[in-house]
C-alpha cells in the first residue's frame, strides 16, 4: 500500500474514532481500569452493528482521561475498501505511516484494530506486537469471522475476550436520557410511569445503538439479511441457501419454545441430515444471531436426547424479523430475560420434572438463581401452576428462594420453607425492588 494513501486513513480514522456522535457508556462487568491496564490483548467480539467500534471511542476517551496523549492513540479500521488488496507486508508501512505521522511520540502506544479479521495473517501480527512491550492492543471482529476458537488458537493466552451485547435495558434508558440516580426513584410515580413506557418500546425496538437512534426498525431487515448472507451463508459455503433461511426464519420464529435437530430435520426435509442442521445451528450461534439452551442434567447423552430452547440476540430483531411473535409478549420477556442472564455470563439451563422452570442460572458448577418468566398471573390457575413448577426446581435443587418475573405482578410469597419472589420484568432488569 501507499505511505501516503495510508497517512490520510490513519487521519481520517482519528477523527472517527474521537469525533462519534451520541456516545452512550456500556456497562461492562470488567470495568474499563481492568481493560486498560491488563497485560493480554483486548478482543471485542459481537454481533453487527453492537456497538463495537463505539466501544473503543469509549475506551479512547477514557485513556484521555488519564493524561495518555492523543498521539499516543491510534485507530485503524480495516473494513475500508482500501484494504480489499492488504498483503502481509503492509503491516510494517502501517507503523511507518504513523511514526511519520507523529515523529516524537514517547511511551506506550495505544493500537486500536477495528474489523482486523479482513486483512490476512492479521493473527500473526498481533502476536509481533504483543511481544513488543510498548504497544497495548485493542481488536474488535465480527463474531462470524473472528470466532473464539480462531481467537483462542491464534493468541492462546496472549488474548482477553469480552462479548459485547446491543443494549441493556439500562444502556437504553441512558440513551433515551432517562436517569436514576438511586433505585428508590423507581418508587416516584412520575419516574416508574416514565421507565414503564420506555421498557414497552425497548422491548419491542430492542437494543441496537444504530437502529433505535434512527427510529426505522425497518433497516433491522437490512441488519439481518448481512447477519444470515455475509456473516454465514458466504463465510460457510453454504450451497442450501433456501433451506438455510428457511431454518433460522422458523427459528426466530419460534423463540422461547422447545425444538429439536430431529423435529427440525422433519421440517426440512431438504436438509440432507440431522448433522446438517445441527452445523446450520451452530453458524447462527457463532454469528451471535440466535443461542439455544440445554436442560439441566449432569449427562450430556440427557441434553441430547431432550429439546432445546432457542432464544434470539435482540428482541427488536425478534419482534422485526420473525413471524407474529409480537402477538406473543411472554415469548419476547422471555427473551429479554435470557439476553440479560447471557449478558451476565451465566450458564444457563432449562429444569424440566413434572413442571418446566424457563432458567436454571450455574455458577461454579453451583446453581445460583432459579428463574421462571410467567407474563400474566392472574389466573388463579396459571399461578398455582408456576408455584409448583417453582417449589418443585426449588426441592430438587435444595434451594430457598426462586424469582418469578412478570408484566407487573409483585409480591413475595412464603411457601413451605423458601420464598417465591414476583417481580416486574422491568424492574429485575434494573435490579431495583
Amino acid at each position: 500500500m501507499d505511505t501516503q494513501i495510508l497517512k490520510q486513513i490513519i487521519i481520517e480514522n482519528r477523527r472517527l474514532l474521537f469525533e462519534r456522535d451520541g456516545i452512550v457508556e456500556r456497562d461492562l462487568s470488567e470495568g474499563y481500569d481492568v481493560i486498560i491496564k491488563s497485560k493480554p490483548i483486548i478482543v471485542i467480539t459481537g454481533v453487527r452493528r453492537c456497538g463495537k467500534s463505539t466501544l473503543m471511542s469509549i475506551i479512547a476517551g477514557q485513556l484521555i482521561k488519564r493524561d495518555v496523549e492523543k498521539e499516543n492513540i491510534f485507530y485503524i479500521n480495516f473494513e475500508s475498501e482500501h484494504f480489499v488488496d492488504f498483503k502481509a507486508d503492509d503491516y510494517q508501512k502501517i507503523l511507518e505511516a504513523y511514526y511519520e505521522l507523529h515523529p516524537s511520540v514517547k511511551g506506550r502506544i495505544y493500537l486500536f484494530l477495528d474489523e482486523i479479521q479482513n486483512v490476512p495473517y492479521w493473527e500473526k501480527w498481533l502476536t509481533r506486537l504483543y511481544e513488543d512491550k510498548k504497544y497495548k492492543i485493542f481488536v474488535t471482529g465480527s463474531n462470524a469471522s473472528m470466532l473464539s476458537s480462531e481467537i483462542a488458537t491464534a493468541l492462546v493466552g496472549r488474548c482477553y475476550r469480552i462479548e459485547l451485547f446491543p443494549f441493556n435495558f439500562r444502556e437504553y434508558l441512558r440513551f433515551r436520557k432517562v436517569s436514576l440516580r438511586d433505585e428508590r426513584e423507581i418508587h416516584i410515580t412520575e419516574v416508574r410511569s416514565k421507565v414503564k413506557s420506555e421498557f414497552n418500546s425497548y422491548l419491542l425496538a430492542g437494543g441496537f445503538p444504530e437502529i433505535i437512534a434512527e427510529r426505522h426498525l425497518h433497516l433491522m431487515h437490512e441488519l439481518y439479511q448481512n447477519i444470515v448472507y455475509r456473516d454465514i451463508i458466504v463465510r460457510h459455503g453454504i450451497k442450501n441457501v433456501k433451506a438455510f433461511r428457511d431454518l433460522a426464519y422458523y427459528l426466530l420464529s419460534n423463540a422461547a419454545s422447545l425444538t429439536s435437530y430431529n423435529a427440525l430435520k422433519k421440517v426440512y426435509p431438504s436438509l440432507k441430515s440431522v448433522n446438517t442442521v445441527r452445523n446450520y445451528i451452530q453458524y447462527l450461534e457463532d454469528a451471535y444471531l440466535l443461542f439455544t439452551v440445554q436442560i439441566f442434567s449432569a449427562s450430556l447423552k440427557v441434553q441430547m436426547r431432550n429439546p432445546m430452547k432457542i432464544y434470539s440476540i435482540d428482541t427488536g430483531l425478534l419482534n422485526e424479523v420473525s413471524f407474529r411473535i409480537s402477538a406473543n409478549l411472554s415469548k419476547l420477556y422471555e427473551n429479554l430475560v435470557f439476553l440479560n442472564l447471557r449478558r451476565a455470563g451465566k450458564e444457563i439451563y432449562y429444569y424440566k420434572g413434572r413442571g418446566e422452570v424457563d432458567f436454571i442460572c450455574m455458577d461454579r458448577e453451583k446453581v445460583e438463581d432459579i428463574i421462571q418468566v410467567s407474563f400474566d398471573v392472574s389466573d388463579v390457575k396459571t399461578k398455582e401452576r408456576e408455584e409448583r413448577a417453582m417449589l418443585e426446581a426449588l426441592t430438587a435443587f435444595r434451594k430457598k428462594h426462586g424469582i418469578i418475573i412478570t408484566s407487573g405482578y409483585e409480591k413475595r410469597v412464603k411457601i413451605n420453607s423458601g420464598v417465591i419472589e414476583y417481580i416486574p420484568l422491568y424492574k429485575w432488569l434494573l435490579g431495583v425492588g
